[in-house]
């Protein structure tokens, strides 16, 4: 028998992370907001956990420091979109959290903007509410 492309199980390979397929078929993405594991046996795209986000056809990862997600149930929430800010002058202490209580004041010298890290002041500067105003 030719081992040729299609004629052999051997070559056949397992979709990537993010990308689904049924039998016979290529593989096609799942939507933002959900992803699946290599060589998935359900076919299924599964929401990614609270605290994450995806791109389509991509894997689920963490929301950045700064910003927040509490459950991804809507198609389409992606890094740009789907991840909520944390307001001026607050911050969350790492990646992949889950609601705004994770949002927390800056520390006396450290400023933040919306959605971002807390940052220490410039030397000979000050702050006593971290926030940054320019």
């Amino acid at each position: 028998m030719a081992t040729g492309a299609g004629t052999s199980v051997s070559g056949c390979v397992a979709c990537v992370v993010g990308k689904i397929s049924s039998v016979g078929s290529g593989c096609t993405n799942c939507a933002a907001g959900k992803s699946a594991a290599v060589g998935t046996a359900t076919n299924t795209c599964i929401v990614c956990d609270a605290g994450k986000i995806s791109a389509v056809g991509a894997a689920c990862i963490d929301c950045v420091v700064g910003r927040w997600i509490a459950a991804n149930v809507v198609d389409g929430q992606t890094a740009t979109v789907g991840c909520t800010y944390c307001v001026a002058g607050t911050s969350t202490a790492g990646p992949g959290k889950t609601a705004g209580t994770d949002c927390t004041n800056c520390v006396v010298g450290k400023i933040s903007t919306s959605g971002a890290a807390c940052t220490n002041c410039a030397a000979m500067h000050k702050t006593d509410t971290g926030i940054s105003t320019g």
